[in-house]
């Protein structure tokens, strides 16, 4: 079994953080190669093999909110529609996307991202039977959704691979 969180650690970064419309836009293949490759679909208990799930969360940390979003879709498309863990990635792009709102000053749609986001996750996490999906912890990833959307620095998420869940 692949350690994917250990793995999305060693990965190097993209060489700048993208913004559209004010610098070129990436090339293609500027993910790393195989980053794609993960058991699908992608469930609750095979996250912690998902290294596209992991860099995507590493991107979040490290403010490459656009590549973020490029790096999870992916991971988005291959979860069951309406599982919790479609909602949870979805929200997590949509964080990303928050981000790179407040990053480029775009405030309005920042906010309306926000709340896009909140959804996502409240989808996620419903029932009250759940803090952890997917390694990362509700509260905290409402704490960075909120932080983005108010365009002030999200505290970096942790992927917790104690709780499979």
């Amino acid at each position: 079994m692949v350690n994917a969180i250990a793995k999305a650690l060693t990965l190097d970064l993209p060489d700048y953080k993208h913004q559209p419309g004010l610098n070129p836009r990436p090339a293609e293949d500027f993910l790393p190669a195989g980053l794609h490759e993960f058991p699908t679909p992608v469930t609750a208990g095979n996250w912690a093999q998902n290294l596209a799930w992991c860099f995507g969360i590493r991107l979040i940390n490290e403010g490459f909110f656009w590549e973020a979003h490029e790096a999870l879709e992916p991971v988005w498309m291959k979860t069951r529609p309406n599982a919790r863990e479609h909602h949870l990635v979805q929200g997590a792009i949509q964080l990303a996307n928050c981000a790179l709102k407040s990053s480029m000053k775009k405030n309005a749609a920042a906010l309306k991202v926000k709340a896009m986001a909140h959804e996502c996750v409240e989808r996620a996490y419903s029932g009250g039977s759940l803090n952890t999906l997917m390694g990362l912890d509700e509260a905290a990833l409402l704490s960075a959704i909120n932080a983005a959307g108010n365009g002030d620095t999200i505290s970096p998420l942790t992927l917790n691979s104690a709780n499979v869940l």
